[in-house]
């Protein structure tokens, strides 16, 4: 899966119910606004439109060798921003976020009804996240579980709890 699927896939995921909502350079997930996005980071590289279960505003900016990209759903909320580093190991995550998240593994939901595949958590699922729901951030490992490939801000849960799939007849 590439990096850019699995953040639509995250897109897709973001449900109401609420984790507590991540603080990211001054921004509230769920309540900033799009202006409070400029304020806090300036100006996009370039902005990009999609839709996955209603439209999707992605500000891609690019700054000390890594990308952030900042998701605006209506009504101009700001629900998550992922940071894609240059370098950044999993100790590098505990020394920021502290020892205090939960390892949780995640599969892709083939179910989904959204564009991109929603994920789920999965005991034998091939996506590695540390996850901090008092923090509201979810780190995603390397296959290796060394290396942080992406660091997610979020308004709300990440992922689903299970598959939308219907359960395999036995």
């Amino acid at each position: 899966m590439t990096l850019a699927a699995f953040i639509l896939a995250l897109i897709a995921s973001l449900a109401i119910a609420q984790d507590k909502p991540a603080h990211y350079k001054g921004l509230t997930l769920g309540t900033a606004t799009e202006a409070d996005l400029a304020k806090a980071l300036g100006k996009a590289a370039f902005v990009q439109e999609a839709t996955d279960e209603g439209p999707v505003k992605i500000h891609v900016y690019k700054a000390d060798g890594r990308e952030i990209w900042a998701i605006v759903r209506p009504p101009g909320k700001v629900t998550a921003i992922t940071i894609i580093p240059a370098k950044y190991s999993k100790s590098d995550a505990e020394k920021e976020f502290g020892t205090a998240f939960q390892t949780v593994k995640y599969a892709i939901d083939k179910c989904s009804k959204s564009e991109s595949n929603a994920i789920y958590e999965s005991p034998t699922g091939t996506i590695t996240i540390l996850k901090y729901p008092a923090l509201g951030v979810y780190v995603k490992l390397t296959k290796s579980s060394d290396q942080v490939e992406a660091i997610t801000y979020t308004s709300g849960p990440y992922g689903h709890a299970k598959s939308t799939c219907p359960p395999a007849k036995k």
